[in-house]
């Protein structure tokens, strides 16, 4: 009797000491830090895939990258510096992401790429991750690998353009229920992307897209609604690369987008005065797209959250 009174008072101190040690881990100077980046990081690493019928875009911090999600897949779109970061921020890392669109070769929308790269591998990305964009871009791809691992995997490839359809654009990507088309400016060096799926269409446009260039994107979309990129020489004089807003809003609504996010290149920081200038064309139906807002076509119309 004696005996088992020992090995119960044994095993009651042992859970004690389990216990109390538990206790001054978590709550030794920086122990809790260090308890939520753990939680964290387990949750980066865990893609939780959109439902099969979600349409939707989620714009990363100071337009670094959008991700967009369609018909059960997953597109990033621009990425731009820190997009890794922002992408974790606001819970939009994912390690099944089927292709990178580069709407240009600027360092706003590749200094990111090596991140993008180095944050899917830790989250458990064994495959390689397809990038299309414009001529130029495989030396762009070859130095974001470098940078990105020290090994020899590959874990970015240049995605190709298909055939030329003229003003449909080429397809860079058709799986038979989602289509990415590709829309290419006069010189080359700008892209707008179009994404098609359940008859309805979502624009993307970088900076050197130009206005004519989001035009023949928004031409044969079905119920179109658009992410597009612009500058202002009101707030930034000088020459833009991006067009002035006057001209993507005149696109806007010459294209009858349904819903429409415009994201500033210059001059992020005069919040107020963008929403002025964006307000002034009212006919436009746009809104100032910022960090972590999404747009919603999943529905009968779009819906834009904050």
């Amino acid at each position: 009797m004696r005996l088992r009174r020992d090995l119960l008072l044994f095993g009651v101190l042992a859970a004690a000491a389990l216990a109390g040690g538990w206790w001054l881990l978590s709550h030794r100077p920086g122990g809790a830090v260090e308890a939520w980046q753990r939680a964290a990081e387990a949750r980066a690493g865990k893609t939780v895939a959109a439902p099969a019928e979600a349409f939707r875009a989620k714009l990363c911090d100071s337009g670094a990258c959008v991700l967009v999600e369609a018909g059960g897949l997953a597109f990033l779109f621009g990425a731009g510096e820190g997009a890794s970061a922002s992408m974790q921020a606001h819970g939009l890392m994912r390690t099944d992401v089927d292709l990178v669109l580069i709407p240009d070769l600027d360092l706003e929308s590749v200094a990111g790429l090596p991140g993008v790269a180095r944050a899917a591998r830790q989250a458990g990305r064994a495959e390689t991750l397809k990038v299309n964009g414009p001529d130029g871009l495989v030396a762009i791809v070859d130095g974001a690998n470098l940078l990105a691992s020290s090994d020899q995997a590959v874990r970015l490839a240049v995605g190709l353009d298909g055939l030329d359809e003229g003003m449909a654009g080429r397809v860079v990507f058709d799986s038979g229920v989602v289509a990415i088309r590709v829309f290419r400016s006069a010189d080359g060096r700008g892209r707008a992307y179009r994404v098609d799926f359940d008859d309805k269409s979502l624009v993307l446009a970088g900076c050197r897209a130009g206005a004519e260039t989001i035009q023949a994107a928004i031409r044969g979309g079905k119920s179109a609604a658009a992410i597009l990129s612009s500058g202002s020489t009101v707030l930034a004089p000088g020459t833009q690369r991006c067009p002035d807003v006057a001209e993507v809003l005149k696109a806007a609504v010459q294209g009858k987008l349904s819903a429409t996010l415009i994201v500033p290149d210059s001059a992020k920081e005069a919040i107020e005065a963008w929403r002025e200038l964006i307000g002034a064309s009212p006919e436009a139906g746009a809104r100032l797209g910022e960090g972590g807002m999404e747009l919603d076509l999943t529905g009968e119309k779009p819906v834009v959250r904050d």
